[in-house]
């Protein structure tokens, strides 16, 4: 598909936009999030460019942050943006690809935190991506269960596991139960 095309709900939603006449038929988060994109380019373009920079950035994020662990496999994700799927949408004004990049950035944001060597630097970076994981929700309902395993994620970074030398069944304990 063309650079900026427009799904027939995408039409709509621009309309909505430009008309100042809004329904709740679309996503009332992913309208207004559009609408403030078309306060610095307007019609399809500002939220093209967001989804595009925003997705290479994310995959240039990705990569970078795990090239430590993973060696030259962690270039791969640089190819998400162009595997066929993903570059089909990439380019057209469709609520997936600002959803993926929210999901994008909340991977991003999960990735620092657990790289994070002090606690409040983590705690941010988690409320960063619970942030970016709400808005996924907020822009397409039906995504809450893809961000599940990361909320998972997230919550095992800023809640330390029990530790078994000091917890309730701890040797020096058990003689209390």
């Amino acid at each position: 598909t063309l650079p900026e095309y427009l799904y027939s709900d995408s039409k709509l939603i621009l309309e909505e936009i430009q008309a100042h006449r809004y329904s709740d038929w679309h996503s009332p988060f992913y309208r207004w999030f559009w609408g403030l994109w078309t306060r610095i380019l307007p019609g399809p373009e500002g939220i093209t460019v967001f989804n595009i920079g925003w997705l290479w950035l994310a995959c240039l994020a990705i990569t970078l942050l795990l090239r430590r662990k993973l060696g030259w496999k962690a270039g791969l994700f640089l190819l998400v943006p162009i595997l066929p799927g993903q570059l089909n949408l990439t380019g057209t004004v469709v609520i997936d690809t600002t959803m993926n990049v929210f999901f994008l950035a909340a991977v991003v944001c999960s990735l620092l935190a657990a790289g994070a060597t002090r606690e409040r630097l983590k705690l941010r970076y988690v409320v960063a991506s619970t942030l970016c994981l709400t808005a996924t929700v907020l822009i397409r309902s039906n995504s809450l269960f893809a961000i599940l395993p990361l909320l998972a994620v997230n919550t095992g970074l800023i809640i330390p596991p029990a530790c078994p030398s000091t917890g309730p069944l701890a040797p020096s304990n058990r003689n209390r139960l």
